[in-house]
């Protein structure tokens, strides 16, 4: 089997709200942020813990997408 072992959970709950509260102060921080031009800049974070498999796709004209399978 290619995959790594599985991580210790134990500490799962912690680490998830730890990301938790990161997400929330990130959009605090750029919560009404006006960037150059009069653009501004909006952010939806999701948190999900276990396994899964995350992919990098894209490149055309400098567009990238991030997908994810659980």
């Amino acid at each position: 089997d290619p995959r790594p072992p599985i991580p210790d959970t134990r500490h799962l709950a912690e680490l998830v709200q730890r990301a938790a509260q990161c997400a929330l102060a990130v959009q605090q921080v750029l919560h009404g942020y006006e960037a150059s031009n009069g653009w501004r800049i909006a952010l939806r974070i999701g948190i999900d813990a276990g396994e899964m498999l995350l992919a990098c796709v894209g490149g055309m004209l400098g567009y990238w997408e991030y997908v994810a399978r659980w």
